[in-house]
Parts: structure tokens; C-alpha cells; sequence
């Protein structure tokens, strides 16, 4: 049975409710929207901060346009909601930049929740949180900070983007902002409610304005329904509400102070006005109080002190807690104490001038001597370098002393948990104290205790660690990006995927490996063909010619190269429809696999003769036969694949995997894919258990191996952490860089990786290259 999005919109702005917010949509697709976007609910809630000077009509406008962009992307779902974010972005951005001038700057922020086979996906930028509340979780996803990033400041954007399961009456929340009295403790529980006692929970204890879209998921057809809140009968009326109350409602003060309990006031369409009212009742009214009439005590000498009481201000309200007032007044009172030290100084130093040299003191009185004025700059520097010198003494040793005895308190907290998912969260909090602890001071006992948290985090989370050193004894050509690696008994050989050439290097006595300048593998004319930019290679098996390698470009031309040789080529026979995208070939028992992105195809080419005197290179069949039978997958994202057996397996750029069976006998049964093909991640603290995507990676390639165990490698750009999966995408374990301060890995993501069969990974980084034997 389909879900139902059942929405509820509320906003609270200026101490007035309203029931309909601009820019929030929620739609369910229509019949002509893409095939792979067919049963999808989405939801839209786009907020702008900042002089954006945006109209509503605007906001709603750009709201449906991005509902329009989600419904004809194709591919998977976290793609299109990619694209919806990207153009919002340039839309957002064009403005503040065809506007800038007038001081138009919008600072937009984009929550995007999509249901997709019961299953929630959410993108977001900016201020932009989504809580999900079942009947035994409660789950928050989003991020706060003044560093996160807003639509409309850059080019390039990086949604944050998460999932989770739905379930029939799961409660959905979508807002621009995160509430302290929005937690687990106040909001569980909420699917048991009705949605009036839900709206009580979402007001209790806020004063500020806010805006939420509550979604409740129910059993149905897969439609959207809009309702108003519901009204309880008991409500008192409107003349009852007039009446005052004794002890009743409390200050603004004490309601921040969350002295309210949920569900106990009977009153919650009060709260905030009677509350303002009472804040009001405290502002000084009479003729004595105004600042006007107030005086400020003056000691002879001293720098005036702002005095926030004497002009009304109260401790604890918006003036004392407005940042930039703060600010300013730190400045205003820094400026005035240097005035202060500075006419101190020089009276100073004048009464010792007029003693030791009268005269001068009386032809120059007044005058600013130059011996007076180092003397005004040194004491500073004195003063600065001597603070330096006690921090690299004392401070440090004291900083270190903060971290590591936090540490040893956790660590005792962790000796009494006996929850594995609590010991998980403790361990690696231990293991972060104890590294921010060595940044001040590296001890025995910090050592000890880094690497025994290192050693149980990794068990707990199925980690290998790996010993990288530098590959090289130089770098790869500067702009070089190297994005595949692959090896053989010749050499290793690595595609540079900014030129289109494919390197090799070679072990030398030393060992270290050592670039082959005289190996050419590169865009050129070689025979009949004329080989463009080259996307990607396959070793070849053992053959008359010698050719090490064959290698593909984006037109379907093929290049074979050995060392010491030139390269000769041929060209595939061109599909029906011609090429479109192509990202990446594989090569196994004659037959090459030619990935065809652009057109959502892979096509099948069988070598009729590894060796033919007539022709260079292996000879494949003049007209290739689709992989795909009725079930096609999308593959627009996809960027690398493998093949085991009768499997293939393609990675796609969000991360998730699409797993297809060739069937021979067509008779029987036809090509069958599953996409997205869900991994198995049963670490402790993994929570989700089946995801499709492993949220906070961004997976760069495939390499299989066929070594001790088979197995399937993903390389994570973010934290350059291989994924070891076995051909059922169980994951196996993760392989992280050991951190070495004698050989440090580069900061930027990596651009490519490959692991030999002799064990060895390697790791690029642009144009450095870096190596470590896998354990």
C-alpha cells in the first residue's frame, strides 16, 4: 500500500499565526513526468534571509520551477534533487548578481524531501532541518552555524544529503530553523497525537517567530492532501483568555528557561502576547528612569563604562544579546584604553625628560620625541613576545591538560556502559579528545591512550589501517589528475584524466617507482584512426604483438600501446544511435563492455580473433548486441563499472549501485538489474542497515580483485577511505590511511586510486602518487 503526505503549514511572525507559507510545495508526480520519477511525493520548502527583496509570488514561483526540474530528471533520486539545488543556486546567485548594486545580497536556504519507494531522501543548504518522529525514533538531520553554506553566494554548492525509511503515521517536520524545545524528550511520542496537540508541542516554550511543515504519512494512494489544524472542542473562549491569571504566563525570561512543561498549558494561544506584554511591564516608563535623566559616574582618570542598566537596557534582552552592539562596544572601549595608556605614557615619560634634561624639556615642551616613541611601540612587542614565550611554556602544557583529562573522564564513563552503540559514540569521542590533546603535547600517557581508542573504533567499525609512503621520488607533470591505476607484471599504468594519456611507471632499484618517459599511450592519429582524449584502459592479456594495454576514447576509437613502441589503433563499429557519453570499458574473457552513459546503454563487443596479421590489435565483431533486454537502468551519473561473470556492476556518481545479471538464454529468462541495489552496512552505530547510499561519501571509482578473497573496492573522496564489499555489496571492512608524520597525505580529496595484484593500493592525489601494502 502507497503513502499519502498529509501537510499542515504553521508560521508564527510579528505574534500572529498564519496557516500558509510562501515558498513550500508539496506535489506528487504526473503522468508526464519521467519514468524513473513515477510514485515520487515531493516536498519543497525554500527560505531567503538577508536584503534578498524577493516578493512571495517570486519565492512560489521559483518553488514550482524546481518541482518542474525534480519531475523530468532523470536517473536517481538523489541526482535529480542535486539538480534542483544547483539551479536554484544559479537562479538565486544570477540575482544578487544583476542586483548587487542597489545592496540586494539573498542568502537562500533549501530543504528537499523526496518519497521514493518508501523511502525519505533529503537535500539540503543552509538554514534547513528535517525531523522524522515514528513510534519508537526520533531523528534530527541538518546542520547550525554561521559557516554553512547558502544558495546564492557561489558557483559550485554541496547539498547535504540524507535518507531514512518511512513508515504509515511517521511525522515529518520541515523548517528553516532548530528549536531547543524541538528534541527527542518534547516530540516523541507526537504519531499518538492528534495534530492540535502536536501544534501545542511545536509552540511550547518558543518566543521567536518560526515557520514548520508538518507532514503526516498515512496510508493511501500515494496523493497529497493539505489540511487545516485541527480545533479542540475544550478551548477556552476568547473572553476567558482576556481575563487575568494569577502566576500566569510567565516573563519571556522565564519561559527560555523551560520552567513551562509540555502539555500543561491550558492556554497556548496566549503564550507569546501576554508574555511580551508582561517584558513590556519591566521597560522603565516614568520621567526618573529615562536615560535622559540618568547620571554616569565619572572617576577622574578612568575611560567611561557603558552601563546597560542606567539606560533601560535589561539583562538577558535583545539589546544586550544583539552581537554587533557587542562588538562595537568592545571596540569603543578597547579605542578609549589605549587613548587613556597612551596619554598616561607620555605624561610619564615628559616628568622624567624634565628631570634628566630640563632645558630640552622646556624648548620642547610638548614635542614627541623619537626616543619615546620606540619606546611606546617596544613595550607591546615586549609585552607580545613575552606572552608568546609563557603560552609555548605553560599555555600549551595547559591546553594539553584540558583535552586529555576530558578524555580520562570519558574513559571512565566508558568502562560503565554496557550499550555497544553508547560504548561506539564514548570510544570515539575519546579518541578525539586524545588527538586534539597532541596537537598541544605528545606523552606517553596521550599515546597510550590515542592509540587504544584508535585500536577499538577501528574494530568496532570494521577498519584496517594502511601505511601510505610516496610512491615517487617526484611528481607526475604539474596539472596532471590521475584517476585509474591498474597493474601488471610490465608495470603499473595510470590515465591522467585532465590530458587523456594514459603513464607508466616502473620499480627501480631503489624502491621507489620511477615514470617511463619514452611509454607513449596518447591522443593522436595512429593508422585509420584519429584517437581523441582517452577515458579509459584495460590491461591486456598475453599476445603475439605485445601490446600491454588497450585503451578507449570518448568516440569509440581504440588505442593499443606497449613500452618502447608507438601505439597503433581501430575503430569499435558505432552502435545504432551513434555514442553519446562514453565513461568506462571492461575487458574480461574476449569480451569488451563499453559503457555508453549518455544513451543508457551498454553495448557487447566478442573478439573474434586475438591475432589477426591483417589488422592491429584484437578483432571484435563488426555489430555489437545490447546488454540490456526490457529492464534498462538509468545510467545518466554513472561513472565506472565491473563485471563478474554474467554481473555487472555500475557505480553512479551519488554512490548508490545498480547490480545487472546477463542472461544467455533468452528463451528463459531475460537481462535482469536491480537499481538501486542496496548495501549491507552492519558496523555498530551504522543504524540504517540496508542503505542505498552511504551518506557523507562521495565514491570516485570501482576496482574489483580477484585475490585471496574477490571483492569489490570503493574509494571515498571525503576521508580517503577504501570500502571493501563483497559481490552481495556486503561491506566487508574499511581501509583508512594510518596518520604518519614523517610522510603526511595530502589535504585536497583524492583523484584516483588502483590496487595491484601483488597487494600494494595506490592513492592519487592529483599529481602525486602514494603507496602502502594492504594487509
Amino acid at each position: 500500500m502507497a503513502i499519502d503526505f498529509v501537510t499542515y503549514q504553521l508560521q508564527s511572525r510579528g505574534g500572529k499565526e498564519f496557516h500558509l507559507i510562501s515558498g513550500v510545495l508539496v506535489e506528487k508526480a504526473a503522468r508526464t513526468t519521467h519514468r524513473h520519477r513515477q510514485g515520487d511525493l515531493l516536498a519543497i520548502f525554500l527560505s531567503f534571509s538577508g536584503d534578498h527583496r524577493y516578493p512571495d509570488e517570486e519565492i512560489n514561483e521559483l518553488v514550482r520551477t524546481a518541482s518542474g526540474i525534480y519531475f523530468h530528471t532523470q536517473g536517481s533520486v538523489t541526482r535529480a534533487i542535486q539538480n534542483v539545488i544547483e539551479d536554484l543556486n544559479k537562479r538565486v546567485l544570477d540575482r544578487n548578481l544583476d542586483r548587487g548594486y542597489e545592496g540586494v545580497q539573498a542568502d537562500g536556504s533549501v530543504n528537499v524531501s523526496v518519497l521514493h519507494n518508501d523511502w525519505l531522501f533529503m537535500g539540503q543548504v543552509g538554514d534547513a532541518h528535517t525531523y522524522t518522529i515514528g513510534s519508537d525514533r526520533f531523528e534530527r538531520y541538518g546542520e547550525d552555524g554561521e559557516s554553512i553554506e547558502k544558495l546564492g553566494r557561489s558557483k559550485r554548492i554541496q547539498p547535504r544529503l540524507y535518507q531514512c525509511e518511512l513508515h504509515t503515521d511517521d511525522l515529518i517536520l520541515m523548517s528553516p530553523q532548530s528549536h531547543a524545545s524541538w528534541k527527542a524528550y518534547y516530540l516523541s511520542g507526537s504519531t499518538e497525537l492528534t495534530m492540535s496537540q502536536v501544534k501545542r508541542r511545536l509552540q511550547n516554550q518558543l518566543i521567536k517567530d518560526f515557520s514548520v511543515l508538518a507532514i503526516k504519512a498515512e496510508e493511501g494512494n500515494g496523493k497529497v492532501r493539505a489540511e487545516e489544524w485541527e480545533i479542540e472542542i475544550d478551548t477556552p473562549n476568547l473572553e476567558e483568555q482576556k481575563e487575568p491569571i494569577q502566576d500566569y504566563p510567565k516573563t519571556e525570561i522565564e519561559l527560555s528557561k523551560g520552567s513551562l512543561p509540555i502539555e500543561a498549558d491550558p492556554r497556548p494561544d496566549i503564550h507569546i502576547e501576554n508574555s511580551r506584554t508582561n517584558l513590556e511591564k519591566t521597560l522603565p516608563t516614568t520621567e526618573e528612569e529615562t536615560p535622559e535623566n540618568t547620571e554616569i559616574l565619572v572617576t577622574v582618570g578612568e575611560t567611561e563604562q557603558f552601563q546597560p542598566e542606567q539606560f533601560g537596557v535589561i539583562k538577558g534582552t535583545k539589546e544586550t544579546e544583539d552581537q554587533p552592539n557587542k562588538i562595537l562596544i568592545a571596540l569603543a572601549r578597547g579605542w578609549m584604553r589605549g587613548k587613556t595608556l597612551r596619554a598616561k605614557l607620555q605624561l610619564f615619560f615628559r616628568r622624567i625628560q624634565s628631570k634628566v634634561v630640563p632645558e630640552r624639556s622646556k624648548s620642547q615642551d610638548g614635542e614627541s620625541y623619537t626616543w619615546m616613541v620606540v619606546v611606546v611601540i617596544a613595550i607591546p612587542l615586549i609585552l607580545i613576545f613575552s606572552s608568546l614565550t609563557i603560552y609555548s611554556r605553560f599555555g600549551k602544557e595547559e591546553q594539553y591538560k584540558i583535552f586529555f583529562d576530558e578524555a580520562q573522564g570519558k574513559l571512565l564513563l566508558v568502562e560503565d556502559e554496557s550499550d555497544p552503540v553508547k560504548q561506539h559514540a564514548l570510544w570515539k569521542e575519546i579518541l578525539t579528545l586524545s588527538t586534539q590533546a597532541e596537537e598541544y603535547l605528545v606523552t606517553n600517557e596521550s599515546r597510550q591512550l590515542f592509540q587504544e581508542a584508535q585500536t577499538i573504533v577501528d574494530n568496532m567499525d570494521l577498519t584496517a589501517r594502511l601505511e601510505f609512503r610516496p610512491a615517487l621520488t617526484q611528481f607526475f607533470p604539474e596539472g596532471s589528475s590521475i584517476s585509474s591505476i591498474k597493474a601488471s607484471s610490465s608495470g603499473v599504468y595510470l590515465l591522467d584524466s585532465n590530458s587523456g594519456n594514459v603513464l607508466r611507471i616502473y620499480l627501480n632499484t631503489k624502491g621507489f617507482y620511477q615514470l617511463d618517459e619514452e611509454f607513449r599511450c596518447t591522443p593522436g592519429t595512429y593508422g585509420p584512426a584519429t584517437v581523441s582524449k582517452l577515458v579509459d584502459f584495460v590491461i591486456l592479456p598475453a599476445n603475439s604483438e605485445n601490446y600491454k594495454i588497450m585503451a578507449l576514447d570518448r568516440e569509440g576509437n581504440l588505442v593499443y600501446c606497449q613500452p618502447g613502441e608507438p601505439p597503433d589503433s581501430r575503430a569499435l563499429t558505432t552502435p545504432t544511435g551513434g555514442w553519446s557519453e562514453i565513461i568506462g570499458t571492461v575487458y574480461t574473457n574476449d569480451i569488451l563492455y563499453v559503457v555508453d552513459a549518455g544513451t543508457s546503454m551498454v553495448w557487447i563487443y566478442r573478439g573474434n580473433e586475438t591475432d589477426n596479421t591483417n589488422m592491429s590489435g584484437i578483432v571484435f565483431t563488426e555489430s555489437p548486441t545490447p546488454f540490456f533486454d526490457e529492464d534498462i537502468p538509468d545510467l545518466v551519473g554513472a561513472i565506472d563499472a565491473s563485471i563478474n561473470e554474467e554481473d555487472l556492476y555500475i557505480l553512479h556518481d551519488d554512490g548508490h549501485m545498480t547490480i545487472c545479471q546477463y542472461s544467455l538464454l533468452k528463451d528463459v529468462k531475460l537481462t535482469e538489474c536491480e537499481d538501486p541495489a542496496p548495501f549491507t552496512d552492519n558496523r555498530v552505530g551504522s543504524g540504517n542497515k540496508k542503505p542505498w547510499i552511504f551518506m557523507g561519501t562521495n565514491f570516485l571509482g570501482l576496482e574489483q580483485t580477484r585475490f585471496s578473497n574477490a571483492s569489490l573496492y570503493l574509494l571515498d573522496g571525503v576521508s580517503s577511505t577504501l570500502y571493501q564489499f563483497s559481490y552481495q555489496l556486503n561491506l566487508e571492512r574499511t581501509l583508512k590511511p594510518q596518520a604518519n608524520r614523517n610522510y603526511p597525505m595530502p589535504t585536497n580529496p583524492p583523484s584516483g586510486f588502483g590496487i595491484t595484484p601483488d597487494k600494494e593500493v595506490f592513492i592519487a592525489y592529483g599529481n602525486q602518487l602514494f603507496i602502502a601494502p594492504m594487509q
